[in-house]
This record gives structure tokens, C-alpha cells and sequence, in this order.
């Protein structure tokens, strides 16, 4: 037995990048074997438009089909039975990985010796018209490939898709460059055994859009979101100034994974620089440069007050100047009698 761990990192963001994201961070944590000496090997995706890739594929997200293969062909040529499977990204990376579990869903995870069956696989979770109980994909799977289950499926702060992002009057570009990479279904497949998603309450760009998580149907699947302070990058890391709050959510993602009493070991006195925390730093959410010409709209804050993170409910408490109008619409008579 082993852990694969596939990291899919945010637009942009890669090895060489001045600020590391928490994807980053986490495949630094994770140790090389467990207590009881269980091997742990992971793999590290770029995001898309990073390193050689365009800026302008960042934006609009184009490079998502490879990244979803690239992962799922790892996987494909180092899965052995018995393995188990986690998967975490952050941003388009979260899309990614959720993209991969409705795949090895769909498909199953093609053998190595059926290896040149991926693109086949890969084609046939994209048709619109096969679910994975249609006659073409369960032949496929019994053909092909293992049914693989997803031991942890971590995100943080999803974007959904691509998002060519400039809305032209009676011209709904976007939404046709969008449908073909939407999610089948935002439902946790049954595949997957947990999942945890961490969501920004601050972010105002609707090219970053989260796309939540939904119970799905298999008995005794846990799914678990939280809600924290900041934008896209005081989830999901990357920003010196905002690292602070991304660690926060770093720590969250593990604490989910070891309260659930799950395998996987990290050590993060490993990661490059530490992970402090501080939820009362101050952010800047400016909406700048290209963003200015996009869409921008307060996200709705879901769930109950218990999908509020900790550290949104110190932060309140400890920072008058912090009443996001979203968060107190929902919550604020709560939070102004809350104490630790």
C-alpha cells in the first residue's frame, strides 16, 4: 500500500513563483512515509498560464484538459491495488482535481497496460451525453480500467471552468466558451470518501467564482466547507502580505484530514518559511489591471453559522473595521454575541 497525492496548483502559480501557495506547501509537508513506514508520493502540477504557458491561458483557463490528463495518467501508471488516492488543488487546480475524481468516476483508472486507452477515457468524460452508468462507460470501466475510490478530495476556493471574463452587450461569449468546461455535476461523486473546500468570504471578481461542493449519494460521505476571511489569495496562498490568513487555511485542511482519523502525514516545520497564522492582518481586495473590466459581485455566504471558520468569527471580534456586507447579512447579530 501507498498514498498518491496529486497537488494541482492556482493560475499562475508554479515551483518558481516568489510566494508559494498552500499547494505548494502542502506537498512540502507531506512526509515521505508514515509511521508505520506506508510510502507517500506526490505529484506537483503548474497552473495553467504558469511558467511557459501565456498569461492570457491563465486568465480565460485554457490548459485545464491537459492538466486533468497529465494528473490522471499519473495516476494510471502508479496505481497498484490497495493505494490510496488524495487529491488537492487550489483555485482552476481545484477544478482540476474535482474534474479528476468525476473522471476516475466516470471512467475508472485505466491499467498501465491499457495506457493508451487515456485519451479514450478522457474524451468519454467530456461527452456531455454519457453519465457513468450509461452502457458506454460501464463497458469501458469493465473493459479498461479499476475502480479506484478517492480517500480525500481537498480544495481551496474552486473556480469553476474556464472565464473569458468581459461581458459584451447581447453577446454571451462567455457563456459559450464556458459550457464545455462546466461541471458535470457540482455533487461529490460517490467515489469520493471526504471532501473539504475552503471558500473566500471577501472575493468580489465573478471570474472567480466559487463552485461549491453538493452532498452526493454515497452513504456516509463526508463533506465538509468552511467560510474564511479575504480573497482568492488569503485561500489558497501565493501573496506574501496575505500569507497569514492562506495558512489558516492550510492548517484547516489538515485539521479535517486528522480529525477524520485518515492517514495521510505531514510535518509542516517542513514547509519553506512556516506557516504563522494571524486572522486580524489587513488585505487589500482592489480590483485592478484587466479585473476592472470584468464582472464583480459579493459572493452569497451559504451553509450555517457552523461553516464559519474560527478564524472569521475572531476576526469580527477583534476587527471593527472588518463588516463585509455579504457576511453581516447573514450572520452579524450572531457574531456580535459571540465569544470564544
Amino acid at each position: 500500500m501507498r498514498r498518491l497525492i496529486i497537488c494541482c496548483d492556482g493560475s499562475w502559480h508554479h515551483l518558481s513563483s516568489k510566494y508559494p501557495t498552500n499547494v505548494v506547501k502542502l506537498a512540502q509537508a507531506v512526509k515521505r512515509r508514515d509511521g508505520k513506514n506506508i510510502p507517500q508520493v506526490v505529484h506537483y502540477s503548474e497552473g495553467v498560464g504558469a511558467g511557459n504557458r501565456s498569461r492570457i491561458r491563465g486568465v480565460i483557463g485554457l490548459g485545464l484538459d491537459e492538466d486533468i490528463i497529465e494528473a490522471y495518467t499519473f495516476l494510471a501508471l502508479n496505481h497498484e491495488p490497495g493505494d490510496e488516492v488524495y487529491l488537492f488543488g487550489f483555485s482552476r487546480g481545484a477544478y482540476t482535481v474535482r474534474s479528476l475524481a468525476g473522471m476516475i468516476h466516470c471512467c475508472g483508472l485505466v491499467e498501465r497496460e491499457q495506457m493508451r486507452k487515456i485519451p479514450d477515457a478522457y474524451k468519454l468524460y467530456r461527452d456531455r451525453g454519457e453519465s457513468p452508468r450509461a452502457p458506454k462507460a460501464c463497458q469501458f470501466r469493465e473493459t479498461h480500467c479499476v475502480q479506484v475510490p478517492i480517500e480525500v478530495l481537498g480544495c481551496w476556493d474552486t473556480v469553476g471552468a474556464l472565464g473569458f471574463p468581459i461581458e459584451i452587450p447581447g453577446l454571451s461569449i462567455d457563456r459559450l466558451f464556458n459550457k464545455r468546461f462546466a461541471f458535470h455535476d457540482t455533487r461529490i461523486n460517490p467515489s469520493v470518501k471526504h471532501a473539504f473546500h475552503a471558500k473566500a468570504i471577501d472575493e468580489r471578481r465573478e471570474v472567480f467564482k466559487v463552485t461549491p461542493m453538493k452532498q452526493g449519494t454515497r452513504r456516509g460521505q463526508v463533506i465538509e466547507e468552511a467560510w474564511f476571511p479575504g480573497d482568492h489569495s488569503c485561500i489558497g496562498g501565493g501573496r506574501k502580505p496575505k500569507a497569514p490568513l492562506a495558512n489558516r487555511c492550510l492548517v484547516w485542511m489538515l485539521e479535517r484530514i486528522e480529525a477524520h482519523g485518515l492517514g495521510l502525514a505531514t510535518d509542516l516545520d517542513r514547509v519553506e518559511g512556516g506557516t504563522p497564522q494571524d486572522h486580524s492582518i489587513r488585505f487589500d481586495n482592489t480590483i485592478r489591471g484587466f479585473y476592472r473590466l470584468t464582472r464583480a459581485k459579493m459572493r452569497s455566504i451559504t451553509g450555517t453559522f457552523g461553516n464559519l471558520d474560527i478564524s472569521v468569527k475572531r476576526r469580527w471580534r477583534d476587527c471593527p473595521d472588518y463588516r463585509p456586507a455579504n457576511l453581516s447579512r447573514r450572520f452579524r447579530s450572531r457574531l456580535d454575541n459571540w465569544t470564544e
